[in-house]
């Protein structure tokens, strides 16, 4: 349903990769389409304190904010990921883990340009409902719950979380 409207989405994202040899992520800003409307740049509208970029660990656990879409990670980190058993857990999405386990390898890369368009559709892992909304809210908290338990925070910063 998400798709990319800039032909060098990828380059770009090599080239910051290659710029930046220890980074594990490299995502975007992305235009939001709900219905006949485009919200362009929609992180730069928003002014989200909590973008994922840098030293980004406890921002990804305070909000999810690296877009399917946009993201590019390392290889060697999707690799290690595997072989860690991180992305053997049954929770109903893999993108968070995903970014939170890179986080802890290696910064992360926001590039504050659009490349893709996240569209609001009716059905999708998102939008299925307040019964559905409700099990991947819980399942966030337990992914979150994992990773604060693999790498161990403060216990002010646990109740932070916890609250979000």
């Amino acid at each position: 349903d998400d798709y990319w409207h800039r032909q060098d989405k990828l380059q770009m994202q090599v080239n910051a990769m290659m710029q930046n040899p220890t980074a594990t992520i490299v995502h975007t800003d992305f235009d939001r389409r709900m219905g006949g409307r485009v919200f362009r740049n929609w992180n730069r509208r928003n002014r989200n304190p909590d973008l994922a970029q840098g030293e980004a660990f406890e921002m990804l656990l305070r909000r999810m904010s690296v877009v399917t879409a946009t993201v590019m990670h390392k290889r060697a980190i999707l690799i290690d990921y595997v072989e860690a058993g991180a992305d053997d857990r049954n929770w109903p999405f893999g993108d968070y883990q995903r970014a939170l386990y890179a986080s802890l390898r290696g910064p992360v890369i926001y590039l504050p340009l659009s490349t893709a368009t996240y569209r609001y559709v009716a059905g999708s892992v998102m939008n299925q409902g307040a019964r559905n909304l409700l099990t991947l809210q819980r399942a966030g908290l337990e992914c979150r719950e994992w990773f604060m338990a693999m790498c161990p925070c403060p216990e002010e910063f646990r109740r932070e979380v916890r609250r979000s």
